[in-house]
């Protein structure tokens, strides 16, 4: 991806701070664009801690951020989807929105290789045949995961290494 206007998600965790990092760190050489997407699910108390993560980072980086509140659980009691499902619509549909009133040519995620092992996890759960081990594309239609190769793990390192900060959904280390 190069000469093109980025639109990067960001929740301030590290999968999205150092994809954001990366993406600026580099943003000269491949002459990028970039602009940040946070949306803020109000599922959380800390959502608002969360949300003023990335706007301070953002101000730090001199990039230009857009923001939403998405009412998540309003969606999800409205459609009879979970909350997980019900954030991603609701996200999705956002982040669409935003990039094409941007001009962005791709909507940047931090996408990893744990998520594509939880992934197959999930679809194998579900009672997925082979076709559940199809990896997560590093393209798709509007998605790029320029990270998906990477370990979680690995961008923690590169996050300390960098003595960058990240936020932490306690959510993530509730049990499935």
């Amino acid at each position: 991806m190069e000469n093109a206007r980025v639109l990067v998600a960001c929740s301030g965790g590290g999968d999205s701070t150092a994809l954001l990092a990366f993406l600026w760190s580099v943003r000269k050489s491949l002459d990028l664009d970039l602009l940040v997407a946070h949306a803020d699910h109000k599922l959380r108390e800390t959502s608002g801690e969360d949300a003023a993560y990335v706007r301070n980072l953002c101000r730090k980086l001199d990039l230009d951020l857009m923001e939403a509140d998405l009412d998540v659980a309003g969606h999800a009691k409205a459609t009879g989807h979970g909350l997980e499902t019900a954030a991603r619509d609701l996200r999705w549909a956002w982040l669409k929105a935003e990039a094409e009133a941007a001009g962005a040519a791709v909507v940047a995620t931090g996408h990893t290789l744990d998520d594509h092992t939880e992934t197959v996890w999930l679809r194998l759960s579900r009672g997925g045949g082979s076709g559940a081990l199809t990896p997560l594309p590093a393209r798709q239609a509007h998605r790029w995961s320029p990270l998906i190769q990477v370990r979680r793990e690995e961008l923690r390192a590169y996050l300390r290494a960098l003595g960058l900060p990240w936020r932490e959904d306690e959510t993530n280390i509730s049990d499935f």
